[in-house]
């Protein structure tokens, strides 16, 4: 007779936990195959969307245009509402603070419920306005003017924007950029 000693497993047990590691090793793969599914189509909707942003940085660059002296500065973040890469929004909530330290009258709107969390614990009388759930699915000109409009309604008066986001390089590594949006009067005064 054979006596099975203390805190070991039979067999059975290990081929219970075998089986098990083997059916989460199967979910995990069909997991990663959603997600790599959900990258791509995200990547192609990107490079889709960034004809758009290049043309219009083209068309300042080609007209010189230049910012002038900035006395009612905007800053304006864009994140994400949910994720768990942290430094994905927490570069952005980075560089939005490096800008306050050269402009600390600077108004912030919040696009994203990440960087909203994170700027709210230093700079909560700063943040004039914050979305959520914009740009859920695929991003459109509807959203978009309605998150303008809604900065209009403000009833404040900018006479300097900067977009903070990150610009996507590969699927590992992104750019934190800092885009101005100049006004009309800036515009009308470049070449």
């Amino acid at each position: 007779m054979i006596l099975q000693q203390r805190n070991m497993a039979t067999l059975k047990e290990i081929q219970l936990r075998l089986r098990s590691v083997q059916n989460i090793g199967k979910i995990t793969k069909s997991m990663k195959m959603i997600a790599q599914t959900k990258m791509t189509k995200a990547q192609r909707l990107m490079e889709v969307a960034r004809i758009y942003g290049e043309t219009s940085n083209e068309f300042f660059t080609h007209a010189e245009t230049t910012a002038s002296e900035v006395k009612a500065p905007l800053a304006i973040a864009i994140s994400s509402d949910r994720g768990l890469c942290g430094s994905i929004h927490s570069s952005v909530t980075k560089a939005i603070k490096a800008y306050l330290k050269t402009a600390p009258e600077t108004s912030i709107i919040v696009l994203g419920l990440k960087c909203k969390a994170q700027l709210n614990r230093d700079n909560k009388e700063l943040i004039a306005l914050h979305f959520e759930s914009v740009a859920k699915n695929q991003p459109n000109w509807t959203e978009a003017a309605n998150v303008a409009d809604s900065i209009l309604k403000l009833g404040k008066e900018f006479d300097g924007v900067s977009i903070f986001y990150n610009k996507f390089k590969s699927v590992i590594a992104f750019e934190t950029t800092r885009l101005p949006v100049y006004t009309v009067g800036t515009i009308e005064a470049s070449r």
